[in-house]
């Protein structure tokens, strides 16, 4: 996969890729590797506990999740810093 994610998937005229950060956010859901590793399960977790204990599928979450909620999580540095971290270990790879 690439670095960056590719704009032409039909997932992203979806989604708000106007809130800063998100677009790491998505190349995670996108990534079946990563959207399934269990170490990322927090951060799915936080948008939809609910949503991602029924459906074990970060892509539905993520398409789901309300605005707001993805707006608040991405005013809180520390969640900012575990999508970071998680797009840093899967460029690594």
């Amino acid at each position: 996969m690439s670095e960056k994610p590719r704009s032409s998937h039909p997932i992203y005229s979806l989604l708000p890729m106007d809130i800063e950060g998100f677009g790491p956010l998505t190349e995670l859901a996108l990534d079946l590797r990563w959207s399934w590793n269990h170490g990322a399960d927090e951060v799915w977790q936080q948008l939809d506990a609910d949503l991602r204990d029924r459906t074990r599928y970060p892509r539905i979450v993520l398409q789901t999740v309300s605005r707001g909620r993805i707006e608040n999580l991405f005013a809180d540095p520390v969640f900012r810093t575990q999508v970071s971290d998680f797009i840093k270990a899967k460029r690594q790879n």
